[in-house]
């Protein structure tokens, strides 16, 4: 019925081994397009795409004000997302254009979700759907490694085979059409 208990059956979830899902609400005030919390649209986008991308049943945990809010339609979520693959051929040119389409912001060193950087053969990017963000390593035109970091010491976490970017799903500028989360779930 609320946060604090949604908290307590995801803890209690947590302890009995399975790995549930927060889907929190975006905190978007009516009338103040600008009040969100940018760690709950994150948390939002990860389980959006999670929801999206897996064929695996998942857990995930909620408030009724969270499930009340209306999301990206599914089709336009997979429209909306970039996928990178390593060993892929990726113009950065290109890559770069889409992200600036998903309205990211092109900066020096990437300190939260929205925000990218080219230097070189390396593109930090960090997806509204990842808790930290990515370092792509090109090879001329070819993928040749995609990391998670740390952004504040700016050491890898782990290496991965792909990456999903995934834009701010709850600017209006980004999503034309919302659904309710029941009909994203099909």
């Amino acid at each position: 019925p609320g946060k604090e208990e949604a908290a307590y059956f995801l803890n209690d979830l947590e302890n009995l081994g399975s790995s549930p899902l927060w889907f929190p609400p975006s905190f978007r005030r009516p009338y103040e397009t600008e009040e969100t919390a940018n760690a709950n649209v994150v948390l939002r986008a990860e389980v959006l795409e999670k929801i999206r991308s897996s064929s695996n049943p998942l857990l995930i945990v909620s408030t009724p004000e969270a499930l009340a809010e209306r999301v990206i339609r599914r089709s336009e979520l997979g429209k909306n997302t970039l996928s990178i693959q390593k060993s892929e051929k990726l113009d950065a040119a290109f890559m770069s254009q889409v992200l600036q389409e998903f309205g990211f912001r092109r900066v020096d060193y990437v300190n939260e979700p929205g925000e990218y950087s080219l230097r070189g053969g390396i593109a930090d990017i960090w997806s509204y759907s990842s808790d930290l963000p990515y370092r792509v390593e090109f090879f001329g035109s070819e993928v040749e490694s995609i990391r998670l970091f740390d952004p504040v010491d700016q050491l890898s976490k782990r290496e991965l085979r792909n990456a999903s970017i995934v834009p701010n799903i709850s600017s209006p500028l980004q999503v034309t059409e919302r659904q309710s989360i029941f009909e994203f779930l099909g």
